[in-house]
């Protein structure tokens, strides 16, 4: 749907995928293109910079959201859905709450999972108070303060 909203707007029958993919997962991206779609040179030398890859803060589109979801419910329900302790519980989500890249919730799906007042983790979008209570998820974040190790004090894996 908004493959073909884009292409119609943008009087572009071949734009790729990838611009679409990065015009929906970043505002910015597509606010620009809005602003410069009367000038065919400009849209098309923005769209020559989309690589295939979305910006790390852009969050993954929702079927890899969901994908990403049921990956980490089945990993918990293979430890017959034991949460983490609360001691650790609590420092996850403080180290969270201390990370550069919490972000509000921006998607639906991120919003309906994050609960009222929840946030999400800019790097996998997942909503953090979550992904914290389960024992078998991890940070994807580097500790600036402790090499190889992540922010919730796990070893760090890229």
């Amino acid at each position: 749907m908004l493959s073909a909203a884009l292409k119609r707007i943008l009087d572009l029958p071949d734009i790729a995928d990838t611009v679409v993919e990065r015009a929906a997962a970043d505002p910015l991206f597509l606010n620009r293109m809005m602003a410069v779609r009367d000038d065919a040179s400009a849209v098309r030398s923005m769209m020559a910079t989309v690589t295939g890859a979305l910006p790390k803060w852009t969050a993954p589109a929702t079927g890899v959201a969901i994908r990403h979801l049921s990956s980490a419910i089945a990993r918990w329900a293979a430890v017959g859905f034991r949460p983490v302790d609360v001691p650790t519980l609590e420092a996850r989500v403080a180290a969270c709450r201390r990370c550069p890249h919490l972000a509000e919730p921006g998607q639906i799906l991120q919003k309906a999972v994050a609960g009222r007042g929840g946030k999400m983790c800019g790097l996998c979008s997942c909503a953090v108070e979550k992904k914290a209570f389960l024992p078998t998820e991890r940070c994807p974040a580097p500790d600036p303060e402790r090499p190889g190790l992540n922010r919730w004090g796990d070893p760090h894996v890229v």
